[in-house]
């Protein structure tokens, strides 16, 4: 099982956003562990929009727990990263824990967040994703189809030792948490902005320390109507 050790995140609710961050819950696998378990976050009523990612050193895939659809799989430079969503369910709300699957023993950070005013039927795309190693980390512009759409950024770096990320500018961060085993450190990042206009995102950039490689991804999400 994955070490014990969750981060637990509440924020409010902007008066003037759409769609807003309800509270997340983070597991991190220490110096390995063979599965990650996440649990629903803390206050998740039926219907919040629940989101999931699972980043993991090596780039072996990542089995996902039943009841999951996937938005963004695949290898980075030496990471897998896999972010699936569902939509809240009793057994959520009433703190239901999922597990995934990593294979093999691996440093790993996982998250699940709990949004609220999704529209849950027009889930999928546009989302980007890019792959590199230094010092900068880019997150590809998406281009999003309506205005006040909620914009989700991750990414996940593998250093030699202790590494640090710094996320772009205008950004909220949601998740900021690096492995705390010895040795390699696997850091993971997960914040989002609005996007109050529809249109092209444009890229974002942040910086990381000292120079590793990285994966990034961005998941435009529409406003209930």
């Amino acid at each position: 099982l994955a070490l014990a050790f969750a981060l637990v995140l509440v924020w409010a609710a902007p008066a003037d956003a759409s769609i807003y961050f309800r509270s997340a819950n983070s597991a991190e696998t220490g110096n390995g562990a063979t599965s990650v378990v996440l649990s629903a976050p803390p206050g998740t009523v039926v219907g919040d929009f629940l989101v999931s990612s699972v980043d993991a050193a090596g780039t072996a895939a990542i089995t996902p727990p039943a009841g999951w659809t996937a938005l963004i799989v695949g290898a980075g430079a030496g990471t897998y990263s896999n972010a699936h969503w569902r939509v809240a369910t009793a057994a959520d709300a009433a703190g239901a824990s999922y597990t995934w699957n990593l294979g093999t023993s691996r440093k790993a950070v996982g998250r699940i967040s709990a949004y609220v005013g999704v529209d849950s039927t027009a889930v999928g795309a546009p989302a980007t994703n890019g792959a590199a190693s230094g010092t900068t980390i880019t997150f590809n512009s998406v281009t999003t189809a309506v205005a006040n759409s909620l914009v989700l950024i991750g990414a996940t770096t593998l250093g030699t030792g202790a590494v640090s990320l710094t996320p772009p500018a205008a950004t909220t961060t949601r998740l900021n948490l690096g492995t705390t085993g010895t040795g390699s450190q696997l850091r993971s990042y997960g914040g989002d902005f609005v996007q109050a206009a529809a249109g092209a995102t444009g890229n974002k950039t942040g910086t990381i320390a000292p120079s590793s490689p990285w994966g990034t991804a961005m998941i435009a999400l529409r406003p209930a109507p």
